[in-house]
């Protein structure tokens, strides 16, 4: 749960970040639309690994598990373990949660793509003519 929320965490600053891009576009020399993609990848890391940990505290020992799962008996045949669900199944959350993981890391790649796009010599000509915003074929 630690690192689903730190991911979480980290995914809501970038997206203040963001916000920030259309007034501010660079941090020191380093472009912000790619320091927000090293983040977006950051963040995701830290919610892939929060969704592969938590099925390891699935288990004999882990009495809330085995209330809901198995009423608080557990049957010798279907012993639970980790990685290992016997009665229980999935539900939508969970694959909510690696949904959103994965557009976390696609978020990322198009940030690269935005930051390369943003910097060719055709878009800085015309930041430096004084527009904001910029539509190039």
């Amino acid at each position: 749960m630690v690192f689903i929320v730190f991911g979480s965490a980290i995914s809501a600053i970038c997206v203040f970040m963001a916000l920030i891009a259309f007034c501010v576009q660079k941090i020191g020399k380093k472009p912000l639309i790619a320091l927000v993609g090293v983040i977006q990848a950051i963040a995701g890391l830290f919610l892939l690994i929060g969704l592969v940990l938590w099925p390891a505290g699935w288990g004999k020992d882990n009495k809330i598990f085995v209330d809901y799962c198995y009423g608080g008996k557990i049957e010798d045949d279907n012993e639970p373990s980790a990685f290992k669900l016997g009665d229980c199944s999935l539900g939508w959350a969970f694959y909510s949660a690696l949904a959103g993981a994965v557009l976390v890391f696609l978020c990322a790649i198009f940030s690269g793509q935005a930051e390369k796009s943003t910097s060719s010599d055709k878009v800085q000509d015309e930041i430096w003519k004084g527009k904001k915003v910029i539509c190039l074929p």
